[in-house]
Parts: structure tokens; C-alpha cells; sequence
């Protein structure tokens, strides 16, 4: 597989990660049939696990992107404050998208205990 080269500079562009293959977030159950969950660009994850890694976040640095895992609802609500917390740690526009619209779709839809969120390549 021929791996792409990307300026640095077009690493915080999120226009660079249109045509990547994607990681899904999603519900299990969800009361909107036409919910698709969320898609973070596969390169995005990665940058998302090393950040975890690096800080020690046990939620980030668990979601390795090359599988498929679920997500209890105890886990989701640590995932979205780790990923508020890269937020404020990190000056990375692409990260910040990406992560609030995770924490977003965790707040506004996990809403019961027994939530659980698949996460797919």
C-alpha cells in the first residue's frame, strides 16, 4: 500500500484528509434510523492513540485504529473528557474538529447506561 506524503502545513488543513479511509463511531442503539455515527479520517485516530499515548489517556490510546471494539457507556463519558482535555492541551484545529464532534455526538446521544458505541474500520 503506497502511503501518501503530506506537507506539514496541510496537516492542519482538514481538507487534506477528504479522500482518507475512515474509523465509524457509532451507537448500537440510536432512535434516529438515519444516524451514520461519526467518521474520523483514519490518519486523525492515529494522531489521536500518540496523543494518548503520550499523556497517559486511557480511553484515547486503547482505540488502536486498525479494528473493531465497543465502547461501554462509562468509557464514552471518560472518552469525551480526554478528548476535551487534548483540546485544551493541543493547538491542532483538525484534532479540536474532530474531537468536538465525537464529544458532541457522545453528549447528545449516550444518554443511557446501557449505550454502548462500536467503533469500526
Amino acid at each position: 500500500m503506497k502511503q501518501k506524503m503530506r506537507a506539514l502545513h496541510q496537516k492542519l488543513d482538514l481538507v487534506t484528509y477528504a479522500l482518507d479511509k475512515v474509523i465509524r463511531f457509532k451507537l448500537n442503539f440510536h432512535p434516529d434510523p438515519g444516524d451514520e455515527g461519526i467518521a474520523v479520517p483514519i490518519p486523525i485516530m492515529y494522531r489521536f492513540y500518540h496523543v494518548g499515548r503520550a499523556y497517559d489517556l486511557h480511553q484515547l490510546k486503547n482505540f488502536i485504529p486498525t479494528g473493531s471494539s465497543a465502547v461501554d457507556f462509562i468509557s464514552m463519558k471518560l472518552l469525551a473528557a480526554e478528548l476535551e482535555a487534548v483540546g485544551e492541551l493541543i493547538d491542532d484545529p483538525v484534532l479540536k474538529y474532530y474531537g468536538d464532534q465525537l464529544i458532541q455526538y457522545i453528549s447528545g446521544t449516550a444518554v443511557d447506561s446501557k449505550s454502548r458505541m462500536i467503533v469500526s474500520a
